[in-house]
């Protein structure tokens, strides 16, 4: 070999230990597993390869420098790593890694794309519904590891459901088809897109129940992105707050609830935590029609409305709100006809004494009439009265003067184009919130 055939390599490596420059011929047939296992410090820049010159210097050199090149090289490429050995730990490593276009790759991603708290790339992940609001609170939801409701996230949560329970994924189906099909009363059918893909491609979309816990994935575009998920912290135990007390013995009311698995044999077989943070759209939206109804309601001088379609399904049959600093809730029994006196089915509550949102939601039915529950305990919705602690002292006793209970606040039913021609100044609820959490005891 010569100048002329120059088939070796030389790298020059600035400083190796002891500050030294040096130069390392490697030889053609040894090349490639030279290179690669020398230590990552020697590794150097296709730039700094030397020919031509370099060669014809150490050519020019005696055999016993040349032998004690070739040792001290080969003595240095022992000591490299495996060749096989890969460091795949770090969170680079795991973001880039390639993930299966499905709903189990996709959750998969989530995951590594979450604990590695690469935001960017999670929005990607997130069906970009024309709603901004649910794609911005899925994001949110991971961000803040939310303990419960909808979008609640934790890292062990998932990691449990991907680990045990991917085998629950199927096509969609039911009430979750439905939903995505719906264009109003809070649908994910509001966005186009989602509502022609579930009528035309349905199997493009994916469910998971189990345990309380809902997800839909939807194939778009060709890519599988997370449309919603809810509840999903009930895997690892993680929903439950400190906030709700141990139970006493009467923490469960006058009425006893079936147990989870005899859920499907009762006629109202949920119990259902009620909407919290209710979104609204002023007056002059284009996404209500004139003659659907409404619940109007009036507190301190603040008008608000709440499409009665938006409560007629039994997960949307409360809503928590807070108009002007007090907990206001709607209540609505959703079992007959909107249009048979559907006035007789709504109470409204307002918490006088209170400055967040009540802890209210569905409780089921006894003997076909509803059932609420407020904290740990259940009332019958209609002629019940309702009491609420509020801790004034901040002792954790219960006084007598800090016990009240909820009044309640007049109400409408109207058309929508009723109501807003006497309150133009008004907003209305169309169906989108968050959903609040259940007490573990319920």
């Amino acid at each position: 070999m010569g100048p002329k055939d120059p088939r070796g390599v030389w790298f020059g490596f600035s400083a190796l230990p002891g500050q030294r420059a040096s130069d390392f011929f490697v030889l053609p047939d040894c090349c490639p597993k030279i290179i690669h296992s020398l230590p990552k410090d020697l590794h150097t820049p296709t730039q700094r390869a030397k020919m031509g010159a370099v060669i014809n210097s150490i050519l020019r050199g005696n055999t016993m420098k040349r032998l004690l090149m070739l040792l001290l090289l080969i003595g240095i490429a022992g000591c490299g790593p495996d060749t096989e050995t890969e460091n795949t730990n770090t969170p680079t490593a795991k973001t880039d890694a390639p993930y299966e276009n499905t709903p189990t790759g996709l959750l998969k991603k989530i995951y590594a794309l979450a604990q590695a708290e690469d935001y960017e790339k999670l929005q990607e992940c997130i069906f970009p519904h024309s709603v901004q609001d649910l794609p911005d609170m899925m994001l949110q939801g991971i961000k803040d590891q939310k303990t419960g409701g909808d979008a609640a996230y934790s890292h062990k949560a998932l990691k449990l459901l991907i680990d045990n329970h991917l085998d629950k994924l199927a096509p969609a189906s039911g009430k979750a088809l439905e939903y995505c099909e719906r264009e109003n009363q809070g649908g994910f059918g509001q966005d186009k897109r989602v509502r022609e893909i579930a009528k035309t491609q349905p199997q493009d979309i994916t469910m998971f129940t189990y345990g309380r816990v809902n997800i839909l994935i939807i194939k778009f575009e060709g890519d599988h992105k997370l449309l919603f998920w809810e509840s999903l912290t009930n895997l690892s135990g993680e929903s439950r707050r400190d906030k709700y007390p141990e139970p006493t013995d009467n923490a469960r009311g006058n009425i006893k609830l079936p147990a989870p698995e005899d859920y499907e044999d009762q006629s109202m077989p949920w119990v259902t935590a009620g909407v919290i943070n209710p979104k609204t759209d002023p007056a002059d939206t284009d996404k209500v029609q004139p003659n659907e109804k409404v619940i109007g309601i009036i507190f301190k001088d603040q008008p608000r409305a709440y499409l009665l379609a938006a409560l007629d399904h039994v997960e949307r049959t409360v809503v928590n709100d807070v108009i002007h600093g007090t907990p206001i809730s709607i209540t609505y029994y959703p079992m007959e006809s909107r249009e048979n006196e559907p006035q007789k089915r709504v109470r409204v509550f307002v918490d006088v004494h209170g400055s967040e949102a009540l802890v209210m939601g569905l409780a089921g039915t006894e003997k076909g009439k509803m059932m609420i529950y407020c904290g740990e305990k259940q009332y019958l919705q209609m002629g019940s009265k309702i009491p609420v602690w509020h801790d004034a002292n901040e002792d954790g006793k219960k006084q007598k003067d800090e016990i009240h209970v909820l009044e309640d606040l007049e109400f409408e039913v109207l058309t929508w184009s009723e109501w807003r021609k006497q309150h133009p100044e008004t907003d209305i609820f169309r169906g989108i919130g968050m959903r609040g959490e259940t007490p573990p005891n319920l």
